[in-house]
């Protein structure tokens, strides 16, 4: 929430991925999919009569992942547009053909970007009418699977799920949460989890209710059920203590990051531990953009660097990371005019790359950077 002094902390999450320009799209791979069960290993062969057999190999585990420092200055240059004609775009994912998916704010409308950048529309979400993310289920072909939205109602912010079949999206909707005061950001990780991101709405005391989805970061499997080794037994709430969750993402080693928009309108980035508690007097960000200085609104981890785009004035906002610190102090980039109205990033699977959602007229941006 608010500037105050914290500890930092770190937490060991998961990696995401989406879109790319110059290298391949899609989203990441499911890690669970990748891992093998038990029928998978080959049986030992029986020991000839006498012998002792061999003991068994001590099982193996993978290394951490140890991201190296992004460097304290970095760049970031328009490559060419995608697309064009998508008014009032919000929020993108990306296909595993190198197509996206792109959502319209007011009317729920879900178009679908085909990788030359023909635009079609893939259908509407019924009573949708102020759409606030979008998401595919972990391992979407692009043809069928679950499509993932959360729009505003009279009550408060809603999640739900809409069948996707040969690229139209069906109508009828799987609610999975309902009544959550503000907010809505939407991201997947590679362990099949579905994050969402909240507002507590102007009401500073939802965000530490244990009670209420206010001012937090919410994990649930992708049929809304809680996961089992959720930071509180029974509960969605991952995290708490937020004022107005901004945005998502991951990096290279795992450590979930958020932006935090908060009542005195300044915006900070949070390193985000399971169960922290992110109020005045807890976890302490690790940095904070001051009241009017900008307010960046997205997130995306490509090339060591966070990204995330500047609603208040157009440019492109680059965080390069050292573990849970700062290689330096965040710098704009894309400042001279080369953004017109930045709403959305999306990073590159494969190599460094983003793509933005920028303009009046709903352009896709290819951003190379480094």
């Amino acid at each position: 929430m608010r500037g105050r002094t914290r500890a930092r902390v770190v937490v060991a999450a998961l990696a995401v991925a989406a879109l790319c320009g110059g290298c391949a799209f899609g989203p990441a791979a499911n890690r669970a999919e990748q891992v093998g069960t038990s029928q998978d290993l080959p049986e030992e062969p029986p020991a000839p009569d006498g012998e002792t057999p061999p003991p068994s190999e001590e099982p193996r585990t993978e290394p951490p992942v140890v991201a190296e420092p992004a460097p304290a200055t970095g760049t970031a240059e328009i490559a060419g547009t995608v697309a064009e004609g998508l008014p009032d775009a919000c929020c993108a994912v990306t296909l595993p053909d190198g197509g996206l998916l792109v959502g319209e704010a007011g009317s729920g409308t879900i178009h679908r970007v085909a990788p030359d950048g023909t635009v079609t529309e893939a259908g509407t979400a019924p009573g949708v009418s102020g759409l606030l993310g979008l998401a595919v289920e972990p391992g979407f072909t692009g043809e069928d699977g679950w499509v993932y939205l959360s729009y505003a109602t009279d009550s408060g912010t809603r999640v739900a799920r809409y069948p996707y079949d040969g690229g139209r999206l069906g109508s009828a909707s799987h609610r999975l949460l309902e009544d959550i005061p503000a907010g809505g950001v939407l991201a997947f990780g590679p362990d099949g989890m579905l994050y969402v991101g909240t507002s507590d709405a102007g009401q500073p005391g939802l965000a530490t209710d244990p009670q209420s989805s206010g001012g937090k970061i919410l994990r649930i499997e992708p049929d809304g059920g809680v996961p089992v080794d959720n930071p509180l037994q029974g509960s969605p709430v991952y995290a708490s203590g937020h004022t107005d969750v901004a945005g998502l993402a991951w990096d290279a080693a795992g450590r979930l990051w958020s932006l935090d928009a908060t009542t005195d309108d300044g915006v900070e980035l949070n390193s985000i531990a399971p169960g922290g508690g992110y109020e005045d007097g807890g976890l302490a960000p690790v940095y904070t953009w001051p009241a009017g200085d900008a307010a960046p609104r997205g997130l995306a981890f490509s090339a060591g660097s966070l990204w995330a785009p500047d609603t208040a004035q157009p440019r492109l906002w680059r965080v390069p990371l050292n573990g849970t610190e700062l290689t330096a102090e965040p710098a704009p980039l894309l400042a001279g005019g080369e953004l017109s109205r930045p709403q959305a990033v999306v990073p590159a699977v494969g190599g460094p790359g983003l793509g933005v959602l920028d303009g009046a007229d709903g352009s896709v941006l290819r951003i190379d950077i480094t």
